[in-house]
């Protein structure tokens, strides 16, 4: 199973960059890509979780930006997508940065940014409704990842494919060649916000290690995830971002 899933991962699309996930891209968002509702479980940089909606304009600015019900006032843009189609940039007011990461269908995105706000969101989600071990547990995820530096410049992005098994053992592979393995089985630790969290282990590399952490969409169809090693300096250094669909 773990040499087809590193094939498979390869075939999907790979880009690597160096410049500041700002400037991947000046473009403004075709209307058809965020403008509207997203909503969606996010982490604060402090570990919290929360529901969280972001409205979009058709010139790619937010509009509107709840956290558990109650307007922020928080306002930024997004630009992009970059070359893959499934990147956005995304700069804060405040000047801070993200990044959204989203499907080709422009319906479900991962999103995160320099605080270490972390989430997924959905179009027009309809409802939210308690999510089950058993919602996590799927044989091929499949998807891409974003990787950032420290400074949160733009290193690369490609295909990615998980398989969490029915005993919540997990493994994935990254297109550029990168093989996890669970050291500890992914667990749900919040069944009101989708949260589910394991251990992970680089199969090459003992140093690769740390928390795998995963957030559902209202709907369950998609998952954004990290892994992180917390050897490494600091977020977003030595974390992968991933958005998975079923």
């Amino acid at each position: 199973m773990k040499n087809s899933l590193f094939i498979l991962a390869l075939l999907l699309f790979a880009m690597t960059g160096g410049c500041n996930i700002d400037i991947i891209t000046t473009s403004i968002p075709e209307p058809d890509q965020l403008t509207g509702s997203w909503s969606g479980t996010m982490q604060d940089g402090q570990g919290a979780m929360h529901l969280v909606t972001l409205s979009f304009n058709r010139k790619g600015e937010i509009t509107r930006h709840l956290v558990d019900g109650v307007e922020t006032g928080r306002r930024g843009y997004a630009t992009g997508p970059n070359s893959t189609g499934t990147l956005f940039a995304l700069k804060w007011n405040d000047g801070t940065l993200g990044g959204i990461l989203t499907n080709r269908e422009y319906t479900h995105a991962a999103f995160l940014d320099q605080d270490f706000i972390v989430g997924s969101l959905e179009k027009n989600a309809a409802a939210y409704l308690p999510y089950t071990v058993e919602d996590i547990i799927q044989p091929f995820w499949s998807g891409h990842y974003l990787l950032l530096d420290g400074d949160f410049n733009f290193l690369s992005s490609g295909g990615a494919l998980l398989e969490v098994a029915l005993d919540r053992r997990f493994n994935g592979t990254d297109g550029d060649g990168r093989v996890y393995a669970e050291t500890a089985v992914i667990d749900l630790t919040d069944s009101f916000h989708g949260r589910y969290e394991g251990a992970y282990q680089n199969e090459d590399d003992a140093s690769d290690a740390g928390p795998l952490v995963a957030f559902l969409t209202p709907d369950k169809t998609h998952a954004a995830a990290y892994t992180c090693s917390p050897d490494e300096t600091g977020f977003p250094d030595g974390c992968r971002f991933y958005l998975f669909n079923k």
